[in-house]
């Protein structure tokens, strides 16, 4: 009875953790959408060329976020040096592809700016334009950070909740579940009457040997006083 109650519970716990780790889905996958807006995240698949949209359109790993930050901290020490040489746009087209998004066309068209400045020399509108240009790509930079976090916490770290869901086989599974349920619960009741039978049968074996006793100790009394007399 205590083995079939425990396996109840720990169904009753599985079901909670589901529902706890949608929750946390939901929100990381909400966050996540967000965070793309702009920037050009398409579905992937085999005819679909790296060149043509970028590492920013691949499909979420740690490696996508590792490189794509790698290359956006390469282009802003690049900027703040005013070295704003052509690599400068490869690495936005590496990042964003050669269809960007409004993110990084937005970018491509700052970079450009910053460099035609530079070649005429325009001293007024040099720093504005870098400054405009690095604070889009910081705001970047802490866009993907942020996008690795949630992949890390979606993906790669398995929280408590997360991992008692495991508990919960597929979906198509759980009809057979409940209607195993059924018949555990069916069980359990039918060792509890039987429980309860057998203590009333042991309480009334117990009432008819104590009378039986004293029947027997009143009889021998009995005698005793007669033999006395």
């Amino acid at each position: 009875m205590a083995e079939i109650r425990w396996r109840r519970h720990q169904l009753l716990t599985a079901e909670a953790a589901i529902q706890a780790t949608r929750i946390v889905e939901s929100r990381i996958g909400r966050e996540r959408r967000l965070l793309n807006e702009g920037k050009g995240t398409r579905e992937w698949g085999d005819n679909h060329a790296l060149e043509e949209w970028g590492l920013s359109a691949t499909p979420e790993s740690r490696l996508k976020y590792s490189r794509v930050l790698e290359l956006l901290r390469d282009l802003r020490a690049m900027a703040e040096s005013e070295d704003l040489q052509d690599s400068g746009l490869e690495i936005l087209q590496t990042v964003y592809g050669e269809d960007p998004g409004q993110v990084g066309a937005a970018l491509e068209n700052l970079y450009e700016s910053c460099q035609e400045e530079d070649d005429t020399e325009d001293a007024a509108t040099q720093p504005e334009n870098r400054r405009l240009f690095l604070e889009k790509l910081d705001e970047e930079i802490r866009c993907f950070s942020r996008l690795a976090e949630l992949h890390e916490a979606s993906e790669v770290q398995l929280a408590e909740s997360m991992q008692d869901a495991l508990l919960l086989p597929d979906r198509e599974d759980l009809d057979l579940i409940l209607r195993y349920e059924t018949a555990v619960e069916r069980q359990f009741e039918r060792k509890l009457q039987q429980l309860v039978a057998w203590r009333s049968e042991k309480a009334e074996r117990g009432l008819l040997a104590s009378a039986q006793v004293q029947r027997v100790t009143s009889e021998g009394t009995g005698r005793g006083l007669g033999t006395e007399q």
